[in-house]
């Protein structure tokens, strides 16, 4: 995280290390130094105190401990002010809070940033380190970039257009996203399961992994650890939040697991398919045996109880959707009219 007021900037940040899904990690720590709440992970140089800010050397404060809600989730604040150490090298005051709630399957992260001044306003970018821990960076996938222009910080800050449906990670990738949409799913993580990360009031995505140059250069990063890791970061980077005396600006990202139930897909092909693919199989073949000629009551049914059987299939372009139609059946409505095809349609199944 990045404060600052005009030309005046200064770094601080708070890390959780460990969270777990059932018995496997979902962020992924750095191993090679010990980390604690006052660890930064806002990355850069800094040119008013210590490489990455004060967050290093300060400490938060624990607001308070973790404790069980009535609702079973698990809650935790923590605290920083401005002090003797950071007014030393930033010299105004502030206050920001995190707190995070783990869920079964969600861990929220909600953080706010008070001036308490009367007089003095100041300005910062913001910006949450999600290091995701994937068995293969190289087979992640990452939507809701497409049509974002970014900052290529591996090509000094030039700005491009992602023209990609999904984002994928093959070198040393240091990307700003600018304008992303409220939500992102990157693929394969957690044992190759989906993550759906959802943001609010954060307007950009950063997309991040050192791949093995960058990798040697980082003194508080494995050499090996690269091509398991990603990191997708909510933040209010390329353009900075103006904080008025008295006022408060406020953020939040929730992270989800196990999206058994979740599917979107932008720009796809629609295409009405009978109810299940026994009966798919067995149309096919009717159809090559009689060169084409369709039968109205092949099956015994009438023609108005055909038309209930059929049920929408999602067959995304050039891609096809690896989902048995069977599990698909509940959670699609019955159409009474035949429509063959339909593009560019948008569809989201909760």
């Amino acid at each position: 995280m990045i404060l600052s007021m005009m030309v005046d900037s200064a770094t601080v940040a708070a890390v959780l290390v460990d969270p777990h899904v059932g018995q496997r990690e979902a962020i992924e720590p750095r191993p090679k130094r010990k980390r604690s709440i006052s660890t930064p992970t806002q990355f850069g140089p800094w040119n008013f105190g210590p490489q990455h800010g004060f967050g290093r050397v300060v400490r938060w404060t624990l607001e308070r401990a973790p404790e069980r809600l009535p609702s079973g989730d698990v809650e935790a604040v923590f605290s920083l002010m401005d002090n003797e150490i950071t007014r030393s090298m930033w010299n105004y005051p502030f206050r920001i809070t995190y707190r995070l709630i783990l869920r079964e399957k969600e861990l929220h992260f909600h953080i706010g940033v008070y001036n308490p001044s009367k007089d003095l306003t100041f300005s910062f970018n913001l910006l949450l380190h999600t290091y995701l821990k994937v068995p293969d960076v190289r087979r992640c996938q990452i939507t809701g970039l497409h049509g974002c222009t970014f900052i290529d910080k591996t090509r000094d800050g030039a700005i491009y257009q992602e023209g990609r449906d999904v984002v994928t990670i093959n070198e040393w990738t240091d990307r700003i996203y600018q304008h992303t949409p409220q939500e992102h799913i990157i693929t394969n993580v957690v044992s190759g399961r989906k993550m759906r990360l959802q943001k609010y009031n954060f307007p950009d995505t950063v997309v991040w992994n050192p791949w093995m140059d960058k990798a040697r250069e980082c003194q508080d990063f494995g050499d090996d650890e690269y091509p398991n890791m990603i990191c997708v970061e909510a933040g209010h980077v390329s353009t900075p939040v103006i904080l008025l005396p008295g006022t408060a600006f406020e953020a939040s990202q929730i992270l989800q697991v196990n999206m058994f139930h979740f599917w979107e897909w932008r720009n796809c092909d629609i295409k009405i398919l009978s109810g299940n693919q026994r009966e798919l199989a067995r149309e096919r073949n009717m159809k090559k045996q009689q060169g084409g000629q369709k039968k109205n009551k092949e099956d015994g049914l009438s023609h108005e109880q055909r038309k209930q059987r059929y049920v929408l299939l999602i067959i995304r372009k050039k891609k096809y959707v690896s989902m048995e139609l069977e599990s698909l059946v509940g959670q699609v409505c019955v159409i009474y009219r035949p429509v063959y095809t339909l593009k560019n349609f948008h569809v989201r199944f909760t």
